[in-house]
């Protein structure tokens, strides 16, 4: 774990009843030897991965990833490695404390934690144990505290069986399996917008492979019905915000699919709450966004061309500013007017 701080003997023995109320709601000492535990912190859709060089490579499979801009993509990979080279091989947990992140990766914590955030939101990372400071850690043998690291679990998305839904969390893939599901079809990224007819059903499959109960459809049925939208340079990502949002910006009922028989029904219902009443696509969430940044990159670029323009103009002195000048440089020569003179013999006796 990362560094202890070490307390009195006596103190630790007058803390004991206290700590192990907190004891025995956490984790224990070295948790990654609990495979249970280990088990239950892997994310839903997603099992452990069985070599550390699958995670990385799991990562590199995610559209979102591909998308990112560079800086943003470079954090995420850093702090992806610095896990890998922390982690435990037999048990693929890693415990490497937010010191050695930062010191590995040369970033802020803040900035770490939105990294491990976004790996979680991914389904490649579980957490094992929390963290936790010395005056809730539990007592060891020698009646010190310590501080905890948290522990963390390396996964990969579930590879999907006959059924279409993710293999259980406790299913082990092999080296020569697949990786998951995403490597048997083709993936488009959740902000990329589509030109062609196949690229809208390659579209059509990432939506469908997101949202489950879209897969009582078929990837052409789901084309057809999302046609007018991706044709109107809607996304994957705004296509899954027009489901679950009126264009108001409140959301629809989250169990609204539960039981519903005519899936394609139900969500040409939700779709054309984004049409006006001409029959017209509203604009998307990611196409005023696109919009905006269109904008202010133009008021950027007319800013830098009207600077530079004003660099370039050479410099005109006037006639009124040139005689001022050479005034000046005249007077700077003449000796000036307050100078002392030599004091007169007679004036000194």
């Amino acid at each position: 774990m990362s560094t202890s701080v070490t307390t009195g003997a006596d103190t630790a023995r007058t803390a004991a009843p206290e700590t192990a109320r907190f004891s025995r709601k956490s984790a224990p000492r070295s948790p990654e030897a609990d495979p249970r535990r280990v088990s239950r912190a892997i994310p839903q859709g997603s099992i452990k991965a069985p070599r550390a060089r699958l995670f990385l490579a799991a990562l590199a499979d995610i559209p979102e990833l591909a998308v990112m801009n560079a800086h943003g993509r470079r954090n995420i990979e850093a702090v992806a490695e610095a896990l890998r080279s922390a982690v435990d091989h037999q048990t693929m947990t890693a415990c490497p404390g937010w010191q050695r992140l930062m010191d590995r990766t040369g970033l802020s914590r803040r900035t770490v934690a939105r990294c491990l955030a976004q790996l979680r939101r991914w389904g490649l990372l579980g957490i094992v144990s929390t963290g936790r400071s010395a005056m809730f850690s539990a007592i060891t043998r020698g009646g010190v505290k310590i501080n905890e690291a948290a522990v963390y679990v390396l996964c990969i998305p579930a590879p999907e069986n006959e059924s279409g839904t993710p293999s259980s969390s406790l299913t082990y893939v092999s080296e020569e399996s697949p990786l998951h599901a995403r490597e048997n079809r083709e993936t488009w990224p959740a902000h990329g917008t589509t030109r062609t007819a196949r690229q809208r059903l390659t579209a059509a499959g990432e939506l469908k492979s997101q949202l489950p109960p879209l897969r009582n459809l078929s990837t052409r049925h789901l084309r057809s019905i999302c046609r007018d939208y991706l044709k109107a340079g809607w996304t994957v990502a705004d296509l899954k915000h027009a489901i679950d949002h009126r264009p108001d910006g409140s959301p629809w009922p989250h169990d609204g699919a539960h039981g519903i028989r005519n899936m394609a029904g139900w969500l040409k219902y939700r779709l054309n709450a984004w049409k006006a009443a001409d029959g017209r696509v509203m604009p998307s969430r990611d196409g005023m966004y696109r919009e905006r940044l269109a904008k202010e990159r133009q008021v950027q670029a007319t800013e830098r061309a009207r600077i530079m323009a004003e660099r370039e103009v050479p410099r005109v002195d006037t006639p009124a500013k040139l005689e001022a000048l050479a005034a000046v440089r005249e007077a700077l020569r003449r000796p000036a007017a307050w100078s002392l003179k030599p004091a007169s013999a007679g004036a000194s006796a």
